[in-house]
């Protein structure tokens, strides 16, 4: 309702509430991960929630991935680097697919780096030159 709204500051209380809980599970899966206890349980929902659009932790989520390394999570990364959500609309220097491009070469195992190639050529110039700056750092270009 309006009276809902109002009191969630304009957003809707249910995203609210999907939002809290988001945030709470990325604090528990932080915690698992650096403690290095059985973080592969939350990799494929990690993956899962950087693909999704109804919150915005994506960022917070790359750079999880970044701090795993892990090569379950390259398809993942690779294909959340070229997505513009809606919140993100103001960031014309693309932070998120540089943190999703940097968890990339993290990981630079074979599958990483075939992707980090592919991005250089990426038709959003930012892109291709967070790619082609990786693989400069690694002397691939």
């Amino acid at each position: 309702s309006d009276a809902c709204l109002a009191r969630a500051g304009g957003q809707d209380w249910r995203g609210l509430a999907i939002e809290k809980r988001l945030v709470g599970r990325l604090d528990l899966a932080n915690k698992e991960i650096r403690k290095a206890k059985a973080h592969s349980r939350y990799l494929t929902e990690l993956c899962e929630l950087l693909q999704m659009p109804w919150h915005t932790k994506h960022e917070d989520i790359a750079m999880l991935l970044k701090e795993v390394s892990s090569p379950s999570t390259v398809n993942s990364l690779y294909n959340a680097t070229e997505i513009q959500y809606e919140y993100m609309a103001y960031d014309d220097t693309y932070q998120f697919s540089r943190k999703c491009i940097k968890a990339l070469s993290s990981i630079g195992d074979e599958n990483a780096i075939e992707k980090l190639k592919m991005l250089s050529n990426s038709r959003i110039p930012e892109i291709s030159e967070y790619a082609r700056k990786e693989l400069r750092y690694k002397g691939l270009l």
